[in-house]
């Protein structure tokens, strides 16, 4: 009987990968800075927080997260 592996190749995981979206961007580059501002905060208080900046922005500014994903593959 042959043993099949668990294991999972990386390019086989970004394959079928989904592209990140620009929120998905804007969330990690903005985590780190609020986590800075906000040591003692949870993860779920600093999502919160990036959700209502996020919120906050204009579609224009949006749109230029979404550009600049384009640009980051």
């Amino acid at each position: 009987m042959e043993m099949r592996s668990n294991v999972v190749h990386v390019e086989h995981v970004f394959m079928f990968s989904r592209p990140v979206s620009a929120y998905a961007l804007f969330f990690r580059d903005t985590q780190a800075a609020i986590k800075g501002q906000n040591p003692n905060a949870s993860f779920g208080e600093v999502s919160k927080i990036v959700a209502s900046m996020w919120d906050a922005l204009d579609a224009e500014h949006k749109n230029v997260s979404s550009v600049f994903l384009s640009f980051s593959r």
